[in-house]
């Protein structure tokens, strides 16, 4: 089921409407993506970091976005960029990749070119395969494989996961549901087999993350909860003596996700003179009154009117709660998580915010389906 389903994306995603070959705002390197993205050939291929001078030409070259939307204008006249770096980050490989290849290949090594949209539409798909395959994996070690089975052709073909990762897949979800699947499987592994790779890889894993949303460092809340009863005091201090007597492991892992968030920090104070800066303008959080209805069931976005099928993990968690391990941690994280989304003043964004977090629901959906 893995390599039917990873295939029919692969298909799908070359077949149906490869945005790699669009142009304009219809390419795979736009809108946000082009934001995310615009560090690589900043750092890379114009060397122009601090003040961003090309990015005019090279906008209006490829019409990528219709106005700066990828630099916010500080009051005092400096120029920052809006998204944080986790994408770039991410992009990274592939992007250097394309560089290499673009001149040989006939086409302009300008950072936008077609062997750059190329060259992300395959990263996505292989973030794809990557995440699928540790979301299996961790979902096998507490439910039957024909349920898993279940789980992943629901995943696929019943919500708005498919065109995060066959068309619209620059954008971040994807990529962060992939990272999320591997956090669990992480996780899981780790209490099972504390060790020093475990530890460091699930260090490397929240700080990509929050790098690339930093609301997404509530994934701590995953591996510190992991396997804990919180109805139980023996769970709970069972869950402290494990933190003492493997405390370098735990530091190991927090040193490796300061370390990769530090790269924001850097950048920040590079550009600006402040290690902290707020990005997004007049864009903020009503963390006291989070847009529910509206976000969830509102005709504008209504994550559940166009996607109903996720509804389906709520109800799992009525059956979860027989795994008093893990449900906890997949419940906590799923509850804020929710909360962030619907927190943010521009609700109407729509329900992809909430595909990475599909990761922890898929374990209650599970646990309905079997």
């Amino acid at each position: 089921t893995y390599i039917v389903l990873s295939l029919v994306m692969i298909v799908f995603s070359f077949t149906y409407y490869p945005k790699y070959k669009q142009s304009g705002g219809e390419a795979t390197i736009s809108w946000d993506v082009s934001g995310y993205y615009w560090y690589l050939p900043s750092l890379f291929i114009y060397k122009d970091l601090k003040n961003l001078n090309f990015s005019d030409s090279i906008r209006a070259k490829y019409g990528c976005s219709p106005d700066n939307q990828q630099i916010t204008f500080l009051p005092d006249g400096k120029k920052v960029l809006k998204y944080s770096s986790g994408m770039a980050l991410q992009y990274a490989p592939f992007f250097l990749i394309a560089h290499v290849l673009a001149k040989p290949l006939g086409y302009k090594a300008d950072g936008l070119s077609t062997p750059y949209q190329l060259s992300i539409h395959l990263g996505a798909l292989f973030m794809m395969m990557f995440g699928l395959w540790f979301l299996r994996k961790v979902l096998l070690e507490y439910f039957k494989d024909s349920t898993v089975v279940w789980v992943l052709i629901c995943l696929v073909i019943g919500t708005n996961y498919l065109d995060y990762v066959a068309i619209d897949l620059g954008m971040s979800h994807s990529w962060l549901f992939a990272w999320y699947c591997f956090l669990l499987y992480q996780s899981n592994l780790f209490y099972k087999k504390p060790s020093y790779i475990s530890a460091l890889l699930i260090g490397i894993i929240l700080g990509v993350l929050a790098l690339t949303r930093p609301t997404e460092i509530i994934a701590c809340i995953l591996p510190l909860l992991w396997g804990v009863n919180v109805l139980s005091v023996e769970s709970i201090v069972a869950r402290f003596k494990f933190i003492k007597a493997n405390v370098g492991l735990y530091i190991t892992s927090a040193f490796a996700m300061i370390a990769i968030g530090s790269i924001q920090l850097i950048y920040w104070k590079y550009v600006t003179g402040h290690f902290l800066v707020y990005s997004y303008g007049d864009q903020e959080f009503t963390w006291k009154h989070p847009h529910f209805l509206n976000y969830i069931f509102s005709y504008r976005c209504g994550w559940l009117i166009y996607c109903p099928l996720m509804a389906m993990p709520y109800l799992g968690f009525l059956f979860l709660f027989k795994k008093k391990d893990i449900v906890w941690s997949i419940a906590f994280f799923s509850f804020c998580y929710l909360w962030i989304v619907c927190a943010w003043d521009i609700w109407w964004y729509g329900g992809r915010a909430m595909i990475q977090g599909y990761a922890a629901l898929m374990f209650p959906f599970a646990a309905l389906i079997e």
